[in-house]
C-alpha cells in the first residue's frame, strides 16, 4: 500500500518530485505540515509572524499603559482586581461542579459488582477518580494582595516589558531558524540539479 509520499510514483512521478515530497518530512519544511501533499515547496520560506505580531501588540500595550493618567491607572487597577475576583469565583464554581461529577462517578464505580476477573479494573477506576479529585478539585485559598496604584502600574509595566523582550528574542530565533531552513532548501535544490 503506498504512503502519502510514495503514492505519486504510480502516477509517474519523477525522481525530483518524489524527493521533494519526501523532503516535507524533514524539519526545514515543518511549516508545510498542514499544506496539501501536492503543494509546491516555495523558493524561500518566510519566518512565522506570530512573535512579530505579539511584539507589536505588546509595544502598543506598553505605549497605552505609559500614557495613562493617574486616575486612569487607579481605574485600570480596580478593574484588574475586579476581574481577578470574578475569575476566582468562576474557577471555584467549576472545581465544585467537577468534584460533584467525580463523586457521582465514584459512587457508581463503588456500587459496581463486577466479575472477579475484572475486579482490578474497578480498583484502578477508583484510584483514577480519587487521584483526579485530589488534583483537579482542590480549592486554592489565595487572595492576592491588592497593590497600590503605583505598585500595580510598575508591575504591569514590568510584565509588558518582559513580554516585549520575550517576543523580540523569539522572533530573532525564528528568523535565524528560517535562514537555516532556506540554506537547507538551497542545498536540496543544488543536489537535485547535479
Amino acid at each position: 500500500m503506498p504512503t502519502g509520499y510514495t503514492n505519486i510514483i504510480e502516477d509517474g512521478a519523477t525522481f525530483e518530485q518524489f524527493i521533494k515530497r519526501c523532503a516535507r518530512a524533514f524539519t526545514p519544511l515543518i511549516s508545510m505540515k498542514d499544506a496539501p501533499m501536492d503543494a509546491e515547496i516555495p523558493e524561500k520560506l518566510e519566518p512565522s509572524d506570530y512573535h512579530a505580531n505579539a511584539l507589536k501588540k505588546s509595544v502598543e500595550e506598553f505605549e497605552e499603559l505609559v500614557s495613562l493618567t493617574t486616575s486612569e491607572i487607579v481605574k485600570r487597577r480596580n478593574e484588574h482586581y475586579e476581574k481577578m475576583g470574578e475569575e476566582r469565583a468562576r474557577y471555584s464554581r467549576e472545581r465544585k461542579e467537577l468534584k460533584r461529577k467525580y463523586e457521582a462517578m465514584l459512587e457508581q464505580v463503588k456500587a459496581w459488582e463486577p466479575d472477579e476477573k475484572v475486579l482490578p479494573l474497578k480498583k484502578f477506576a477508583i484510584k483514577q477518580l480519587i487521584a483526579s479529585m485530589d488534583c483537579d478539585c482542590s480549592e486554592y485559598d489565595y487572595e492576592t494582595e491588592k497593590l497600590s496604584a503605583d505598585k500595580w502600574f510598575a508591575q504591569q509595566k514590568k510584565n509588558i516589558l518582559d513580554d516585549i523582550e520575550y517576543h523580540r528574542k523569539k522572533y530573532d530565533e525564528e528568523v535565524e531558524r528560517t535562514g537555516q531552513r532556506n540554506e537547507w532548501l538551497e542545498v536540496l535544490r543544488r543536489s537535485l540539479n547535479e
